[in-house]
């Protein structure tokens, strides 16, 4: 459906082309600007989350403290090279502050919840020096998980943008950010067992519910049908990252010590890890002709290529798996390039610049591949899509609900623009951990 996305007649440069990365680093500094006077007027976004509301405008002054903290000079632009570690945590600080009175959801995510406001938070304490500050943080996250997980969500809650794995994506990025033995090893093996057991027994429901029999709702490519993992969201089998499956999946491959170690304490002979690869394999099947992932389970309509269902969510669930599983026959990393290719062909999406369902999001799809197999033709597409957006950004500022904020507006292109020039140390904030 052309109506979802601008035709793509870009042409692929050589990487890091002087000229190019001068023109996303100016269109970075005037958005900044934009987004900076949004978030201190509380406008153009919603509430203190990171998703959509303050905490995501945080998060952004916290990533650009980090990228000076590492070396990387803004070498274009008076504005973006006033912005010292200092100056950007100052702002980061304020933002955090602002957020908290207004973080009202009873919600538990990284992205939408009360659990990603608190971990940058302890990023900005850890980062200030404040070591106290930064331990007391972890320890509201780690409380989270008997008042408000077990306490308040549904039990077949798990999926990324609600759920419980985006919880456990707060604790696996403290960890990134902090330190393996930042966050409790107890803890994390309660929440990722608590998603395992959950998606096993979604499996078998599943293949209770449709028997093997019924092509429709087997794993592609498998005898036996079964996905071996399998979770609903409102009824619905989702496959993609936000709600569904994929999501789900690539927070667990970033915790296999975990579920190697709940493997060991069943005595099963690898049971947790088996599920999980069997939910990998069908998910490296289930793509369509077009490389893009259906939005649900026995959906053939091939119409959204995003972060939140489809091609782009998919690209970093198969590049983990390629790492951290080895790539037998190479097909995960042959489903995410094929994913890649779709993202290339349809991914200039009309509804803005933003990562959840935007250009700057598919651009970060781009540039995974690129990171994971280190082809400039992947790096030359991320960094076409950056100009692109660099170049139509103020027609298509107005289209999303919140224009300013990280997964639908302005903030999230401000850090694909930063992360697309220094991309060996680029991460999609939220969507990928360190």
């Amino acid at each position: 459906m052309a109506d979802r996305y601008f035709e793509n007649t870009l042409q692929l440069a050589v990487p890091d082309d002087p000229p190019v990365v001068r023109e996303i680093l100016k269109a970075a500094a005037v958005a900044l600007k934009e987004v900076k006077a949004a978030a201190l007027q509380h406008r153009d976004v919603a509430g203190g989350g990171i998703y959509v509301g303050l905490g995501g405008i945080a998060l952004t002054y916290l990533r650009m403290a980090q990228q000076v903290q590492r070396g990387f000079s803004y070498a274009h632009g008076a504005y973006l090279r006033k912005h010292s570690v200092g100056h950007s945590l100052g702002i980061a600080a304020g933002l955090l502050a602002e957020a908290d009175k207004l973080m009202a959801s009873k919600r538990v995510t990284f992205l939408e919840g009360a659990s990603g406001l608190l971990a940058a938070q302890a990023l900005l304490a850890h980062m200030q020096g404040e070591h106290d500050t930064k331990d007391a943080k972890i320890r509201e996250v780690e409380a989270l998980w008997q008042s408000r997980v077990c306490g308040v969500l549904p039990e077949g809650e798990c999926e990324l943008l609600y759920g419980r794995a985006g919880y456990l994506y707060s604790l696996a990025w403290l960890r990134g950010q902090l330190g393996a033995g930042a966050v409790s090893s107890s803890l994390m093996l309660e929440v990722v067992r608590s998603l395992l057991d959950e998606g096993m027994q979604g499996a078998a429901r599943l293949q209770q519910e449709q028997g093997t029999a019924v092509q429709q709702y087997a794993a592609p490519g498998s005898s036996s049908g079964g996905w071996g993992l399998m979770y609903s969201w409102h009824g619905k089998r989702y496959l993609g990252a936000a709600h569904g499956l994929c999501g789900i999946v690539y927070v667990l491959l970033h915790c296999m010590p975990q579920v190697q170690q709940l493997d060991r304490q069943a005595g099963a002979a690898g049971m947790y890890s088996a599920a999980l690869r069997q939910a990998v394999d069908a998910l490296a099947a289930a793509a369509l002709p077009s490389g893009n992932l259906p939005t649900k389970l026995g959906d053939t309509q091939d119409v959204r290529v995003a972060w939140c269902h489809g091609a782009a969510g998919y690209v970093p669930a198969m590049l983990k798996a390629a790492d951290v599983l080895g790539d037998p026959g190479g097909r995960y990393s042959a489903a995410a390039a094929a994913a890649g290719e779709d993202i290339w062909r349809r991914g200039l999406l009309k509804k803005g610049v933003g990562l959840c369902h935007g250009i700057c999001g598919n651009g970060y799809a781009l540039l995974a591949l690129a990171r994971a197999t280190g082809e400039a033709r992947w790096l030359s597409a991320a960094q076409a899509f950056a100009l692109h957006a660099a170049r139509h950004w103020e027609q298509l500022a107005e289209v999303p609900d919140r224009p300013a904020s990280l997964y639908e507006g302005l903030a999230g292109a401000v850090n694909f623009w930063l992360d697309v020039v220094d991309h060996e140390h680029s991460s999609w904030p939220g969507a990928e951990l360190p």
